[in-house]
This record gives structure tokens, sequence and C-alpha cells, in this order.
């Protein structure tokens, strides 16, 4: 798809424009496309962005609570890794294998061993 084509780092500006039309179209609501998004913000460094995706998802799915905490531990935002991990919990969610790493290594940065 041309989403799919977003996906390369710098397609900022065409992802932005795709989102505005899957908006536009009533597809905001999709938890497949708000994953897709998250996944193209993500790439793109656009961290805020990707946050306003997903806390605007009216459901997530483990892919969803994966993708925001593997951003924020590649951001350096080990905290907020952590938190969203806390949270994927919360909400019930089984964290598959990346996402229980990227969560162990958020706390070997943040250097806590109580929570790891």
């Amino acid at each position: 798809t041309i989403l799919l084509s977003c996906l390369e780092p710098g397609a900022l500006s065409t992802g932005k424009w795709m989102h505005e039309r899957i908006v536009k179209r009533g597809l905001g609501d999709s938890v497949f496309l708000g994953n897709l998004l998250i996944k193209l913000y993500g790439k793109c460094g656009a961290v805020e962005d990707a946050r306003e995706i997903f806390f605007q998802m009216p459901c997530r799915d483990v892919v969803s609570w994966t993708g925001m905490i593997a951003l924020h531990s590649n951001e350096g935002c080990f905290k907020e890794s952590l938190d969203l991990y806390k949270g994927m919990l919360c909400d019930g969610m089984k964290p598959v294998r990346i996402g229980f790493v990227t969560a162990l290594d958020a706390c070997i940065h943040l250097k806590s061993l109580a929570e790891g």
C-alpha cells in the first residue's frame, strides 16, 4: 500500500498526508492503520505524533503497545518505555518477547533492579 511506502525515514510529509486521508475517510478507528501510523511516525522520529495516534486509538492491541514501547526505548525515553510496558500489562495484554526484552533494556538504562 501507499502507507507502507511511507515507512522510509524522511517520508513524514507523505505520511501525514496519508494520515489526513485516513481520518477523512472515517478509518481512524482501525487498529491496523493506527499501528501502521505509529510505525510511520516512529521511523520518521516523530514521537509526539506517534503518541497522539496511540492515545487516540479507541482500541489497542499488543502490536500497538509493543510499537510504542520500542519507539520510546529507541529514542532514549526509557522511563516512558517502561511506563508503557506497565500500561500494557494493566490493560491486560500479554507481552511478546520483544516487548519484554525492550522493557528489560529500559530497566538496565534506568539502573532499576527493582523494576527488572
